[in-house]
């Protein structure tokens, strides 16, 4: 209902279930990707609208906090009001959306790329096969 007030009229939309290909692009396509949720783990859309470039509008919660620094990487809000306003700066301040995403690639390339991502699961699994022994031992 909130985000409802946003200008343009059409601020917000729900693209339900989507295969990851057409999900990234409608990712492109948006001024940014909402994420609501009261808890989350690592959130894996965030991670996702950050490797497109898509800026990202996050619930302030200990797992998107873990990903996004409010005001560089993304923006964090803890009431819909402050959703509204944060969404609407968005769309006021290209520039701002512009260095977000910028900032939200860079988290990406360095910590949560695909291949971090890939080698970080595979010493999760050789440690479960060696009974927990650290890389090296």
């Amino acid at each position: 209902e909130a985000l409802a007030t946003l200008r343009p009229a059409r601020a917000a939309a729900w693209c339900g279930v989507l295969p990851q290909r057409e999900l990234h692009l409608a990712m492109r396509a948006a001024v940014a990707v909402l994420n609501t949720s009261e808890a989350e783990g690592m959130c894996n859309s965030i991670l996702e609208a950050f490797a497109v470039g898509t800026p990202v509008l996050a619930r302030r919660n200990a797992g998107n906090a873990s990903l996004v620094t409010h005001g560089e990487s993304g923006l964090l809000f803890t009431t819909p009001d402050a959703a509204v306003a944060l969404a609407q700066s968005l769309l006021d301040d290209r520039i701002l959306a512009g260095r977000l995403a910028h900032c939200a690639r860079g988290v990406v390339a360095r910590g949560h790329s695909e291949a971090a991502e890939r080698a970080a699961y595979a010493e999760v699994l050789r440690r479960a096969e060696l009974g927990g022994a650290p890389a090296g031992s």
